[in-house]
């Protein structure tokens, strides 16, 4: 979904930055869309990666004006509750959730004070739906949907636009990613 969305934003004419923690990954990404990129190398588990990201930005792709948020993962979470690893689920909530969190946190300031910006976040439909074996994951999308209108709301007042788009089960890198811990082939 990182892909498309990149894409669609470098087809749309926009300078793009480009996070993510694999770095092969993400210079084959740049590569592919052109000169509109640049990359960032950082995982967003790491508080202190986040809260410098903004000085990593180079002068011509500042300021971010659009920020999406659209890292993820449920390895590990596929379980019924009583049966499955609390360091899986936390590392699914840490990513998932707090992770966004750190990153909206380390963006917004700026876009408050220049009172212009627009934050997408990607949550999903498992978000408000029971999915029995998916508690942490449907618990970091509830949280996601919650703090998006949570921040939606406090920034009402502004020229701050936010946004959560909630896609259903969609072929991606988390379902790859996750049938291939749990040696199943995708159908």
């Amino acid at each position: 979904m990182g892909t498309a969305i990149a894409k669609a934003m470098v087809d749309a004419g926009h300078r793009v930055v480009l996070l993510d923690r694999d770095e092969d990954r993400l210079m084959s990404l740049a590569q592919s869309l052109g000169p509109q990129t640049t990359t960032l190398v950082a995982d967003i588990t790491d508080a202190e990666s986040v809260r410098v990201l903004p000085t990593q930005i180079p002068d011509q792709f500042g300021p971010i004006d659009i920020l999406i948020n659209n890292a993820g993962h449920d390895i590990g979470g596929r379980k019924r509750f009583d049966v499955g690893s609390a360091d899986d689920w936390a590392a699914i909530v840490e990513t998932n959730l707090i992770g966004l969190m750190r990153v909206t946190r380390a963006f917004l300031p700026d876009m408050v004070q220049r009172n212009t910006g627009d934050i997408v976040n990607m949550g999903s439909i498992s978000g408000l739906r029971i999915v029995p074996d998916m508690a942490p994951y449907n618990a970091s999308k509830a949280g996601i949907h919650m703090l998006t209108d949570v921040i939606r709301a406090e920034l009402a007042e502004t020229g701050i636009r936010v946004t959560e788009i909630m896609p259903g089960l969609t072929r991606t890198g988390i379902i790859l990613t996750r049938r291939s811990r749990q040696g199943k082939e995708l159908l």
